[in-house]
């Protein structure tokens, strides 16, 4: 658990670590949310360790993209099908990352706030999708914040952590 002090439009704001967990965990798309914010050495950056939720892929509107696929997978080969489902994927996590970033704006109403993420794992038939969500709460480089999430996520895909074991 991290706690940060920081000043914003409400004055100072604590934020607990275990406070953002719990609003990570309340998304309906978001399941096995882990909190690993102490295994970095970054000032006012939070890290959390992620796995998307199955039930996603069982909606019947998943049903019919799995079919516009397939057939798209007839004029561009299977290599181009992996392309499609790994920008679906990311657009997906996209979207949940920015709805957990509004829903934080919202209640700490700080101004530098921002959420990046990095796919490090997905298996084949798109049912175990793990990334790492960054949280910074001040005004820090986006490819600065790229990197740090990439190599969070390449620790977590090395097996540091046996989370998901």
């Amino acid at each position: 658990m991290t706690n940060l002090t920081l000043t914003g439009n409400k004055g100072k704001v604590t934020i607990n670590s275990k406070d953002v967990l719990n609003t990570l965990k309340s998304n309906p798309f978001l399941n096995n949310v882990r909190d690993i914010s102490n295994t970095i050495n970054q000032e006012e950056v939070l890290a959390f360790d992620c796995r998307y939720e199955e039930s996603y892929y069982e909606s019947t509107t998943y049903d019919q993209e799995e079919r516009e696929l397939e057939e798209i997978m007839q004029h561009v080969g299977a290599s181009g099908l992996l392309n499609i489902r790994f920008e679906d994927i990311r657009n997906i996590v996209k979207d949940c990352v920015d709805e957990v970033e509004a829903e934080l704006q919202e209640v700490y109403k700080l101004d530098n706030l921002r959420c990046h993420f990095y796919i490090y794992s997905f298996d084949q038939y798109l049912t175990d999708i793990r990334f790492v969500i960054l949280i910074s709460f001040e005004d820090s480089k986006y490819l600065s914040m790229i990197n740090l999430a990439s190599i969070i996520a390449q620790r977590q895909l090395d097996g540091q952590s046996k989370f998901y074991s």
